[in-house]
């Protein structure tokens, strides 16, 4: 997770061309005058500030701090656009995309107010399009160009100060939108951010942290930027330390800031040199499965207990239930088998603004089940099957001699595309264990054309016992999922109940299954 681009640069070095180009400036700048801002500066004075402007971006590309730049006077725009007097204009070399060549973005020394600055965004044309921020730092700022909300280059832009203490060195986010492909701004309202140290990046979102590293000790706080409510919540905190030296055996604790750093995971687990863990997979696992923050669903909420008592259920017991390692309570399965009727019930969570956490809830009625004494009716190959598929391209990866990931591809004569190479992937399989060595989730592809369209994506999950917890496809006519989280006790290793949800475009089937016992009968010894 080590980004060169989060390297704090200090000094900012104007090669000697500039040195040469800034005294230049300098003679040619006596004859400029400025009284209210409304004065234009010279043509020869301009085509020689168009030359320092240029040795100044050339330059600035190779830092991302301000320092050292105190002595660059006021200067406009390539446009020419106006500034005020005793101004000091930071160049920013914002990477605005392809078709809004022409833009320019600097960061502004408030004539006015001495220790603030703000932003002004300049169109191709000549004209302000955009002056926002009042922001007020006791040394020089730097600045980086990212996406809060993907760890992306570009999509914002944060100014931090340099500081010894956290509010020293907190900074301001401004998102950048592009409206069409003629126009863009940015956000107006700036963001508090703290100086940070890198990014960890998820399927859907990224997260950002700050951390404090010690020889045998590390501690990072994680947060997450919600552009819905412009803010930025502190999400996770997580603390690993190495007792007497040994990686191989460090100590993890992970908290969920976003409910009072309430505990969430607590183990051993291997680090690199670098402190970082070894399983990076579950290790962002941990960090990300959380309820999403929103209050885009609010309006459908419905508690528990109100649920309960409109289906009259209120005083059943569920036959299963699903509760995933995060204590999130997301499937209840209430049935009577005398009357063959009962209810599925999913639950969905999430965090308003306010960090208060509310649920959805989808209600399926069951009638009937089936006994049955299989459910395990996949038919895709096992792990060792895929293992001995030979005569193909066949790419293996290993996380402490388990499988992490395979890949299997052959030639392909439809595909005759350049991207495609001639060679299309026939399987993929994807592996994540937890610490301890127990696999976690499983995940499936194939290509449809060779092998279906029935499970062609699918993805696993399993409990530390290594029995499978919860099946997700993606099939065609429509998505499947399977819930085998209904076992016995703690030591069976068969469900007593599964639930089997076909999820179509218009309707939703569910077929509740009752695995039977299985039992061998004793032979009775013939009398002699």
């Amino acid at each position: 997770m080590n980004n060169p681009r989060f390297k704090k640069t200090t000094i900012f070095f104007v090669t000697t061309t500039a040195l040469s180009l800034c005294l230049m400036a300098c003679t040619n700048l006596s004859s400029l005058s400025f009284s209210d801002g409304s004065e234009s500066v010279s043509e020869s004075s301009t085509a020689v500030l168009d030359e320092l402007r240029d040795a100044i971006n050339d330059n600035i590309a190779i830092s991302e701090s301000l320092t050292g730049l105190s002595s660059v006077a006021a200067l406009p725009g390539d446009s020419g656009a106006e500034i005020k007097k005793g101004e000091t204009l930071f160049p920013l070399n914002f990477p605005f995309p392809d078709y809004l060549t022409g833009y320019e973005l600097f960061l502004v020394g408030n004539a006015d107010k001495p220790n603030h600055y703000f932003v002004r965004l300049l169109s191709p044309y000549g004209g302000v399009v955009q002056e926002f921020g009042d922001m007020e730092f006791e040394h020089y700022p730097e600045y980086r160009f990212e996406d809060l909300t993907t760890g992306e280059d570009g999509g914002g832009l944060s100014v931090i100060p340099y500081g010894d203490t956290e509010d020293e060195r907190a900074g301001y986010y401004y998102a950048f939108n592009v409206t069409n492909e003629v126009e863009a701004t940015f956000t107006e309202d700036a963001v508090r951010i703290p100086k940070f140290d890198g990014f960890i990046k998820g399927t859907f979102r990224a997260l950002y942290y700050t951390e404090k590293k010690g020889a045998l000790n590390l501690s990072r706080v994680f947060y997450t930027y919600l552009p819905e409510f412009k803010k930025l919540y502190k999400y996770r905190q997580c603390q690993i330390t190495v007792p007497n030296g040994d990686y191989r055996n460090a100590e993890i604790s992970i908290t969920n800031s976003l409910e009072k750093d309430k505990l969430i995971y607590k183990s051993t687990l291997e680090l690199d040199s670098d402190m970082e863990p070894i399983n990076q997979d579950y290790y962002k696992t941990l960090l990300f499965n959380s309820p999403e923050i929103t209050d885009g669903h609010k309006k459908e909420a419905a508690t528990r207990a109100e649920t309960l008592k409109k289906l009259n259920i209120d005083e059943l017991e569920p036959v299963g239930k699903y509760i995933d390692e995060f204590d999130e309570l997301l499937l209840e399965v209430f049935f009577d088998e005398a009357s063959a009727k009962g209810y599925a019930i999913f639950y969905t969570w999430y965090y308003d603004g306010s960090l208060k956490k509310y649920s959805t809830v989808e209600t399926f009625p069951i009638e009937g089940f089936k006994n049955r004494s299989e459910i395990y009716d996949f038919n895709l190959m096992t792990t060792n099957q895929l293992m001995e598929i030979s005569g193909y391209y066949k790419y293996t990866e290993y996380i402490a001699g388990l499988l992490k990931h395979l890949q299997i591809k052959d030639f392909d004569e439809l595909d005759d595309s350049a991207e495609g190479s001639g060679y299309s992937t026939l399987l993929e399989e994807n592996f994540t264990y937890r610490d301890d060595g127990s696999l976690y989730y499983h995940g499936h592809s194939h290509s449809a054309y060779y092998y279906g369209t029935d499970r062609m994506g699918m993805g696993e999950t399993s409990d530390k016992l290594g029995r499978i917890v919860t099946s997700s496809a993606v099939s065609i006519p429509g998505g499947v999922e399977e819930y085998y989280n209904f076992y016995a006790d703690e030591k069976a290793t068969r469900p007593a109940w599964q639930l089997y949800v076909l999820r179509g475009d218009t309707e939703t089937t569910l077929e509740l299954n009752k695995v039977k016992t299985v039992t061998t009968k004793k032979k009775k010894k013939k009398s002699s």
